[in-house]
Parts: C-alpha cells; sequence; structure tokens
C-alpha cells in the first residue's frame, strides 16, 4: 500500500471545535499539555497514580514514548491546573461554569530546561488523536501556561515544547489542522519574555491563542493559528533515541500504516523497520494489566477458536480480531461457563473481521478488529438464532452476558448496539433485532476494568460487581445481601469496603484493578 492510498482524516467525522464565546459547550472542549519535570519516570514509579491521583492528568507520556494511562479519557473527573481547580486569578475572571470535566490532559516527562523527544511528540499526536475520537469533538490544543495564566503561581510548562513540530506530526497522521484550534508557536517562542508568565498577566476562558501573552485580552480570540513557518522536522529528532510509535487504539492499522510509511519514504528517520507479525491463534491468553503497551500497530491477525464457554456460528475466516478484542472475548467465555457450564448454551460469537481487516459483505463496520456481533442467549437451552421478541429469548440470561462483556477485565466496552427496549447498556440500531454488536476500545485506549464508585449508575458493570459482591456473602455464610440494580449507592459503597477489608485490599470503597481482580473468585456463589 502506498503513501497516498490513505487520504482518511482520522476527526473527519467528529463534531468541530467549541466555537462559542464564553466556552461553554456541553463536554470537553480541550486539551491541556503539560510537563512532568523529572525526565526519570517510569511505568513503576507512576503505576501507584492509575486509578487513584485525580489531579495527575489523563496520561502520562514517559521518555520512551510509552503512554501511561493514570485515567481513562472518557473520565470527566480528573484535573491538571489551578484554573480548573477553582483558583481565582489576580486579573480577568473564570468562567461561571466550573472547569472541571472540560479537558483532557496530558503530561510530558523531560527534564527541567529541556524538551520532549520525538517519541514523546509522535505519543503525544496518537494521543490527541484518541482524545478527540474519545469525546467525538475536535479539541482546541493549549498548554499548561497559557490555561493558569493571570492566577498566582500559574505554572510555565511544558517548556521548550515545538508547536509547530507537533502540529507537523499531526498532520502526517493525516489530520486536517484547519478544523483544530490550537496555540500560536510564537506565542511561545517570539520573544523570550514569552516563556514565563507574570504576575500581571490577565486570564481568560477560553485561553488565548495567538499575540502577546502578556496584553490585556480584547475579546476571546477563538480562531485557529496560522500554521506559519514549520520547523524542520527531521532536524529536531534525536538520533540516539529510539523512535516509538505508540497508538492509543484510537488509530487505525491503515492510519498507522500510512504514518510509518510517509515518515520511512520522505524523512528516514525511524531508528528500526516494523517488525513482522506472525499470524497466531490463540486458544488462551495472557490477561492484559493496566500498563500500556509501546507498540506499531494493532494488528488484525488473532482468530477467535471455539473455547471455553464460548463457540462460533459463522465461518472461522470471519472471527479474526485483534489480540484483545480475542482475549476479551475469552474472558467473557471463562465466566459465563463457570456460572452457565454445558449443557447451557455457551456464548455465541459471529462476524469479527476478515484476517488482516478490511470489509465484510454486509458490515461496513466490521474492519479493525474490534468489532463483535453476538447472538442474544435464548431460554429453551438451544444454540441458536432469534429475534428479541420471540419467546425463546431470554432478557435476563442476555442482560447478564452484557453485563459480564462490560467487565472482561482486558479491553473496555465502548458500544453496544441491540434493540430490546428493557436491555440496559446498549444503543438502539437498525437492523440489531436478532444480535448484539459489540465495539470494544483499543488496547491501550481504555484497557482493563471499569473503574466504579459510590454514585455512578453505569448499569451493566455495577451489576456484575453486585452479583459477585452477594456471592461472597453467600459464600462466607452471611446473610447480608445488596440489591442488583446497577445503581452504585451508598449500601454497594458499604459492602465493597467491607469485601476490600476481607481481600486485604485498600478499603476505598472504589472498585479498580485489584478488587476486580479478587472478584473473580466469587463469579459464582
Amino acid at each position: 500500500m502506498g503513501i497516498n492510498d490513505i487520504s482518511t482524516d482520522p476527526l473527519a467525522e467528529l463534531e468541530d471545535a467549541c466555537d462559542l464565546e464564553d466556552g461553554s459547550c456541553t463536554g470537553r472542549t480541550h486539551f491541556i499539555l503539560h510537563q512532568t519535570v523529572g525526565g526519570n519516570y517510569t511505568y513503576d514509579t507512576v503505576k501507584p497514580w492509575i486509578g487513584k491521583k485525580r489531579n495527575k492528568s489523563h496520561a502520562l507520556i514517559l521518555k520512551t514514548g510509552e503512554v501511561v494511562h493514570l485515567w481513562p479519557f472518557q473520565e470527566t473527573n480528573v484535573w491538571a491546573t489551578k484554573a480548573e481547580s477553582g483558583v481565582k486569578p489576580k486579573n480577568g475572571k473564570l468562567p461561571k461554569f466550573g472547569l472541571k470535566g472540560k479537558a483532557i490532559n496530558i503530561e510530558i516527562d523531560y527534564e527541567d530546561g529541556g524538551s520532549p523527544n520525538s517519541a514523546q511528540y509522535t505519543s503525544l499526536a496518537a494521543c490527541y488523536i484518541g482524545a478527540c475520537r474519545t469525546v467525538d469533538r475536535v479539541l482546541t490544543i493549549v498548554p499548561h501556561i497559557e490555561v493558569d495564566r493571570g492566577i498566582p503561581d500559574g505554572h510555565s510548562d511544558p517548556q521548550n515544547f515545538n508547536y509547530n513540530g507537533f502540529y507537523e506530526r499531526l498532520n502526517d497522521l493525516g489530520v486536517d489542522m484547519d478544523r483544530v484550534p490550537r496555540f500560536d508557536h510564537d506565542r511561545y517562542w517570539a520573544k523570550e519574555s514569552y516563556k514565563v508568565p507574570y504576575a500581571d498577566d490577565w486570564s481568560s476562558w477560553p485561553p488565548v491563542l495567538t499575540g502577546d501573552p502578556h496584553a490585556k485580552p480584547k475579546g476571546v480570540e477563538r480562531v485557529a493559528s496560522p500554521r506559519g513557518d514549520q520547523r524542520e522536522w527531521a532536524g529536531m529528532l534525536s538520533k540516539d533515541v529510539s523512535f516509538h510509535l505508540v497508538s492509543t487504539g484510537a488509530l487505525g492499522v491503515k492510519e498507522i500504516d500510512r504514518l510509518i510509511r510517509k515518515l520511512e519514504l520522505e524523512r528516514e528517520i525511524l531508528a528500526e523497520e516494523t517488525e513482522e507479525r506472525d499470524d497466531t491463534t490463540y486458544d488462551s491468553f495472557p490477561r492484559d494489566d493496566s500498563r500500556v503497551q509501546v507498540f506499531r500497530s494493532w494488528p488484525v491477525q488473532t482468530q477467535l477458536v471455539e473455547n471455553t464457554g464460548i463457540f462460533g456460528y459463522y465461518p472461522a475466516y470471519k472471527r479474526w480480531g485483534t489480540a484483545s478484542t480475542i482475549a476479551a472475548l475469552y474472558e467473557v467465555g471463562k465466566v459465563w461457563a463457570q456460572r452457565h457450564p454445558l449443557p447451557h448454551p455457551r456464548v455465541p460469537v459471529g462476524d469479527i473481521s476478515l484476517k488482516g481487516g478490511g470489509d465484510i459483505d454486509g458490515h461496513d463496520s466490521h474492519e479493525t478488529g474490534r468489532d463483535v456481533d453476538l447472538r442474544p442467549i435464548r431460554n429453551d437451552g438451544v444454540e441458536g438464532p432469534l429475534y428479541w421478541w420471540d419467546s425463546v429469548y431470554s432478557h435476563e440470561l442476555t442482560q447478564e452476558l452484557i453485563d459480564i462483556i462490560y467487565c472482561n477485565g482486558v479491553v473496555q466496552v465502548k458500544v453496544i448496539g441491540f434493540n430490546d427496549p428493557q436491555i440496559q447498556g446498549c444503543a438502539n440500531w437498525d437492523n440489531h433485532d436478532n444480535h448484539l454488536h459489540v465495539r470494544f476500545w483499543f488496547a491501550d485506549q481504555n484497557p482493563g476494568f471499569p473503574i466504579l464508585q459510590l454514585g455512578q449508575s453505569i448499569h451493566p458493570p455495577v451489576r456484575e460487581f453486585q452479583r459477585r459482591i452477594n456471592n461472597w456473602y453467600e459464600r462466607t455464610g452471611s446473610s447480608t445481601r445488596i440489591a442488583t440494580d446497577g445503581d452504585f449507592g451508598q449500601n454497594t459503597f458499604s459492602a465493597t469496603k467491607e469485601f476490600q477489608v476481607a481481600m486485604s485490599l485498600e478499603a476505598d470503597g472504589i472498585v479498580g484493578k485489584d478488587t476486580w481482580a479478587a472478584s473473580l473468585n466469587f463469579v459464582i456463589a
């Protein structure tokens, strides 16, 4: 496939960036760049922050280019600036609406006075596309220094950041930069004094993107900054730093292939060749931990074979997926088989994708190895086709299957399409009366288990966890039970803390990776 074979903008189908003068668009609007001064962080040193520190950004990009997701991009209760925390500026004022939940924050780890390396710029570009796809909107790119401008002791990071180089990298990935409002390179680089915020600077939301940063804003500037002269990208790459392409999973194989080929052929800057992948059929697969892997792409080279609790009802050549998709299905099959052993019906899997990806006739969405069709579960013990309105359809068992899918522990679910109006956790999609369409996230975009906590009403994963708590109560001889209603209320919170104490875990009432792992011992009573 040549460079020009792929011209798709990965953000083409997304909503335009927020253009309201006061920035009050619903949902996330900004992508904030940060620097974690150090340059020596590793996965092991930041692992304790995962799912714990809400003021530490959504993700941290290590010097190797590895992206460690501290929180999923869809998590809104994460912040990393004084403005988001509500600290009042000396000049100007914050908007009436709160800024928490308005941005996705990304930290880049490099030394004080240094600058990001090529691997980090590439990873950041992939994170930006993944963030935009997560919120279904083009996000405005702005640095921490601008968000906290005018606030006492405001931060001045990221230091020595090459904005034009970063935008060029996004352009290489196919992004139409005319749609991306972004911080002007010269607002930081035009004068040395621009690199440091003054105590008398004016605060503004939305942040101003162009011009003299020390001048009083004459209004809210929302126009994307001109690209201007781009610094030669090849010249900013360090030859002694290995080039790593880190995908957030939001980039399909085609987009990754386009980037690799373009950079190889036009700039010749890759430090190592794309590794060949052997065709692999797994009959088992190790559970992912929360560590985000460094990789070149997510190949569609893993075939689903009939396994514990799971079977295929269409030809095997249509059951190829990414390794994480197939691993997630195997985990679903294992839990289902424990709770519903033979001769009860197994989990019925239909089309996933062709080997290597691409269109399946009649299934335009099954291209990237993360979309899976499954039949609903029958109440007569038969492994056969049906519609949700048939008398042999089991609403209860199908709901239980959906709950288990959401809690597979390998990769999280983006959406499930199915038209039973009484089912929870599904969207209504045309022509989905006789099968579920499950779309997983890509592996490092949202890995692992969903995080559950007090006040949530995300019914499928909460309800499945409640089942396991009740199984634990029954196994221990307790008469206590909690409602399996999918609402994480006070009773579920108290039961979670009680369970965590019994499992020698931190009793914070939050269902994270360790608590989920312990619950696997109580799939059945």
